[in-house]
């Protein structure tokens, strides 16, 4: 009987803590990380993006806790429990060859530590391409997080080993203040890209293949003009070949749904914004732009929000 009252109490506990829980997000885009955390159960109080149009689409979504604003210049802080911060990546992406650090990186860097300082967060978490650990940018943070007395770990994570449909390797930062930092959580089944959008297809529009496209395919396919394989193609240009339709997809990006194609029943289709949506695990409800760059802009620099709910809901 004790026992179960000792459960029952901790279930309790942890159930407040979880209600009372706040987070802030700097370079907050769509609001990927925001989805996430509510699904943990967490308040997002304040999220800060610079691009009004991208701000916007967060807003209409979920909110005016979010602020059009840049981060190197607000001053504005809120004590939360949690600070997340996904620094724009293109300068340390591979896919940007020759692409240096700029003076503009490293003071987005010193805002992330001004808010670390301000907020004092109890958890801070950052997403970033696996390049970002060399940069000077990323020694500025760890430097203040190491000062401020907060353990981390820092993993080159796939997404698609946490229920993402896509295999989406990025730099994830875990910190906690005065406090060890677990492992990450177990590793799921992956999840295939067709599984995940098959009930869309019937949406998509019927298009080409480009020649590079084409070029890719089996060449008995090409030449005895055989039966197509049930595949899906990406525009990035880190992975180019197609891929199967019992695998997750390639990474999605900004220009993903441009290049983008799928190839079921012999019929060549372009996916539609809304399946590379559903591909990041952006739920259906979210109302997407007109637009399909300003869409693509940010669904492909989104933190998937179910990831982040896996990954937040293990440390609170």
């Amino acid at each position: 009987m004790l026992h179960t009252h000792r459960n029952r109490e901790r279930w309790y506990f942890s159930t407040i803590k979880k209600v009372l829980m706040n987070i802030v997000t700097l370079f907050t885009g769509f609001g990927g990380v925001d989805i996430g955390a509510k699904m943990a159960g967490i308040n997002p109080v304040m999220g800060i993006e610079y691009d009004p149009k991208i701000a916007q689409v967060a807003i209409n979504n979920l909110g005016d806790h979010i602020i059009v604003g840049d981060v190197c210049k607000i001053n504005r802080y809120q004590e939360c429990d949690i600070l997340h911060a996904s620094p724009p990546c293109p300068n340390f992406s591979v896919a940007k060859k020759g692409a240096k650090e700029t003076e503009l990186d490293i003071q987005m860097a010193e805002a992330v530590c001004r808010f670390i300082e301000n907020c004092n967060p109890q958890i801070f978490t950052l997403e970033n391409v696996w390049g970002y650990r060399r940069s000077q940018s990323w020694k500025i943070i760890i430097n203040t997080l190491n000062r401020l007395g907060y353990w981390s770990d820092v993993a080159h994570v796939n997404m698609a080993d946490y229920g993402i449909p896509q295999s989406r390797k990025r730099m994830i930062v875990r910190a906690m203040k005065g406090s060890f930092v677990p492992h990450l959580p177990p590793k799921q089944k992956h999840i295939s890209w067709y599984e995940a959008i098959e009930d869309l297809i019937p949406t998509f529009k019927e298009c080409k293949l480009a020649d590079w496209q084409v070029n890719l395919l089996p060449q008995s396919t090409v030449t005895s003009g055989g039966s197509l394989p049930k595949i899906i193609f990406n525009q990035s240009s880190s992975a180019r070949n197609p891929t199967h339709y019992s695998f997750p997809s390639p990474t999605v990006t900004g220009s993903s749904q441009k290049g983008g194609r799928v190839i079921t029943n012999d019929v060549i289709l372009r996916p539609s914004v809304r399946a590379m949506a559903r591909l990041q695990t952006f739920p259906d409800w979210y109302e997407l732009p007109q637009g399909k760059s300003l869409a693509m802009k940010g669904i492909g620099n989104a933190v998937p929000p179910l990831f982040y709910k896996t990954i937040i809901e293990q440390l609170i």
